[in-house]
């Protein structure tokens, strides 16, 4: 008597794969979704350079941080629509402290909106004595002195949308 040979996979072994496909489906899609979420906050990280290094220009030249809350002090525009960016809607410099603040919003993630969704960074002064940059909820390097209290607590994004610089 012959023998058929089997050709392809039976119904149980390609339900096995389905299962096992989305199993994986199930756990990458909301690790994905973070990711893109978190690439939208980077957004503010990057358009806050040009206010850091004007102020990091300022402090290497004066020995302090403006006397008038104000961009216009550190030689930055004032027109707070020129900072914007694809997802952040507003960058704004608290000029006494070197606080630089942007305000989410325009395209980003429903997941992030819903209240003001603000990012911070803020200057401390370490021990040499130059500026060392702390973002969202991250703690100052050890030694570092003067960073503002806003940094931290004006900083209302989910820690686990910030960016692995800016968590604590």
């Amino acid at each position: 008597m012959k023998q058929r040979m089997q050709k392809g996979f039976t119904l149980i072994e390609l339900m096995i794969v389905v299962a096992i496909i989305g199993i994986l489906a199930a756990v990458a899609v909301p690790q994905y979704q973070d990711y893109t979420i978190r690439s939208q906050v980077s957004e503010a990280v990057t358009l806050m350079n040009e206010h850091k290094t004007a102020i990091q220009d300022f402090y290497a030249d004066k020995g302090r941080f403006a006397s008038t809350a104000s961009a216009n002090s550190y030689g930055l525009s004032a027109t707070p629509a020129f900072y914007t960016g694809t997802y952040v809607s507003q960058i704004a410099v608290a000029g006494t402290t070197g606080v630089v603040s942007a305000t989410l919003g325009n395209k980003i993630s429903a997941k992030v909106t819903g209240t003001t969704n603000v990012l911070s960074v803020g200057p401390a002064v370490n021990a040499a004595g130059n500026l060392v940059w702390v973002c969202g909820k991250a703690l100052a390097p050890t030694g570092a002195t003067g960073l503002a209290a806003a940094v931290g607590t004006s900083t209302t994004v989910s820690a686990r949308y910030l960016p692995t610089s800016c968590r604590a």
